[in-house]
């Protein structure tokens, strides 16, 4: 079934944009709400990621059904973009109320399970797998090894979810709970409540304030940052002088500690260890700017003074009601307790996880390429797994051979680059009968936009030249003072936090990545700002009030 064709009376037909096929395989699909998931995929995901997302949604599936976050849905791609639909479904009071028992218990044990049970596997998981050499033995033996690490990663973001379910719908209750004591006009502050506490995150990127600082004091070594073509010059400059030697161990232990992570969702991108030009990026970012400055403990400073000043509020507006108050600080002290295992989990899972898993992948292009199935170890992520871990394994049997791989590859790699090009609906299918949430739009691509609008993000204004960013093959294109508009943001892009004066996203909502870091930065923010990367262009001087969640062109 094709899009455009006749809908269930009651609900209203989506018109699919020029240029964006989009094909249905029943009469039922075309008559659901299908959204885009913006955030985790605003480019193309490549063959591979789409075949091993399998690994996540099976251990979504189970730790929703355990935390009682279930839902019926469906997913589909659409030119290399995911969307997801969610199925009707009665639900009878039986059902809710044990939905309710299950987040209860998963909220009450989530903290002592991290501490006792989860974290610790965590580190011994990656450290065993940090431990492997994959280059070496046969190609048999590699394969099962791979094996062994997707089964583990598969574990760890069946975690994921039990972590996360709970921490979100702890800070939900809060937020709930402080709008009762304080009014609806207190929405918009909720979340500062849970802010200013210590994370991973915050401890990698004072590590990599603290080496630009070391980097300037230590003789000899700004200049080689400055002046290296590239990080392997870098490493050879460095190893001139006991200083650079010095700076240069430092440099490493960063990498072995904090470069376990990918700059996208995608296994397409590289980690932080195999291309270190990111941490060189952000270093010469940080010396060009001058003196140090910590803005993640600035904001920390901050956002502690205003979370102090919104709890004496609470507590004087419910003293004289000392039962709401007593559960306001119950429902606050467990949110906050688990508020940084939003952060902490990233590390460890949606991090150096998949960080490793994609050297497994890495590894795997290589052999094919060595055995001339493929022209290029990177034309691996457009395959999907089991095309190329079945070439690898069937070059081991003599006079088989894998037809076609690499020309397949080529065309996937050809497809991708031009679905890269295309603008997704927001959504696809048909709007319910009784829908009342965001409609698609899509706005008037001008050469002079003058303001456009989002959600208030992270308070605070920011003026400066826009950069737009659609993946990590453009953070080189980032200067200090800039504003960042970008389609999401992924944990892995927090460095540039910290030297942009503004962040600009067309995804996300108050308890997204880019939201949550921007307050934690006190960085000005506007997310949810539709067409943004597309009405925006390179170099214009624009304003973001974070405050107000609008977008101005100042020139």
């Amino acid at each position: 079934m094709t899009a455009g064709e006749p809908a269930e009376p009651g609900i209203t037909p989506i018109p699919v944009p020029p240029g964006f096929p989009v094909k249905w395989d029943t009469e039922e699909e075309a008559n659901l709400l299908w959204s885009w998931d913006e955030f985790h995929a605003p480019l193309p995901r490549s063959p591979m990621s789409q075949s091993l997302a399998e690994i996540t949604r099976v251990g979504m599936n189970r730790a929703t059904r355990e935390t009682g976050r279930y839902t019926s849905s469906l997913r589909k791609t659409f030119n290399g973009y995911p969307y997801s639909a969610a199925l009707p479904k009665d639900e009878t009071a039986e059902d809710k109320q044990l939905k309710q028992a299950l987040i209860d218990k998963a909220i009450e044990s989530a903290w002592d399970r991290w501490q006792h049970e989860w974290e610790p596997k965590l580190v011994a998981d990656l450290e065993q797998m940090k431990s492997v050499d994959l280059s070496k033995g046969s190609d048999i033996a590699f394969l099962a090894t791979l094996d062994r690490f997707l089964a583990l990663h598969g574990e760890h973001w069946y975690l994921h979810h039990l972590i996360v379910m709970p921490t979100i719908e702890a800070a939900s209750r809060l937020e709930q709970a402080y709008v009762e004591a304080v009014g609806e006009k207190g929405k918009a502050d909720a979340h500062k409540l849970l802010h200013g506490t210590e994370t991973k995150t915050a401890r990698s990127i004072r590590a990599l304030d603290a080496l630009a600082t070391a980097s300037r004091k230590a003789r000899g070594v700004k200049e080689a940052v400055d002046d290296a073509r590239d990080v392997d010059d870098l490493r050879r400059r460095l190893a001139t002088t006991p200083a650079g030697r010095a700076w240069r161990r430092r440099f490493e232990g960063y990498l072995s500690e904090f470069g376990y992570r990918t700059t996208g969702f995608d296994f397409i991108y590289p980690t932080w260890i195999e291309d270190p030009s990111f941490v060189l990026m952000n270093i010469r970012a940080r010396v060009a700017s001058g003196a140090a400055v910590d803005l993640w403990a600035k904001g920390h400073r901050e956002l502690g003074a205003e979370r102090a000043r919104l709890l004496a509020a609470v507590e004087e507006r419910l003293a004289a009601e000392p039962e709401r108050l007593a559960r306001f600080r119950r429902i606050y002290e467990t949110a906050q307790r688990l508020w940084p295992l939003k952060e902490d989990h990233s590390f460890y899972i949606d991090q150096a996880s998949t960080a490793l898993v994609r050297h497994g992948i890495a590894e795997l292009g290589r052999r094919l390429a060595g055995h001339g199935l493929i022209a290029r170890p990177e034309d691996v992520y457009f395959l999907v797994f089991a095309e190329a871990s079945g070439a690898l394994r069937n070059s081991a049997t003599p006079g088989t051979k894998a037809d076609g791989l690499d020309r397949l590859a080529r065309t996937r790699r050809a497809e991708r680059e031009a679905w890269s090009r295309l603008r997704p609906p927001k959504y696809l299918g048909a709007y319910p009968a009784d829908y009342k949430g965001e409609r698609e739009s899509s706005p008037a691509i001008t050469e002079a936009f003058r303001e456009l609008r989002g959600t208030a993000a992270s308070a605070g204004s920011g003026t400066g030249r826009a950069v737009v960013v659609m993946s990590p093959d453009d953070f080189d294109k980032v200067r200090k003072g800039d504003v960042l508009v970008c389609r999401s943001t992924a944990p892995m892009w927090t460095p540039l936090f910290e030297i942009v004066a503004g962040l600009v996203s067309e995804a996300g909502g108050m308890l997204s990545h880019p939201a949550v870091v921007a307050r934690e930065f006190g960085l000005p923010a506007a997310v949810g700002v539709r067409g943004a990367t597309a009405l925006i262009r390179d170099g214009q001087v624009i304003n973001v009030s974070g405050t107000e969640g609008i977008v101005r062109l100042v020139e």
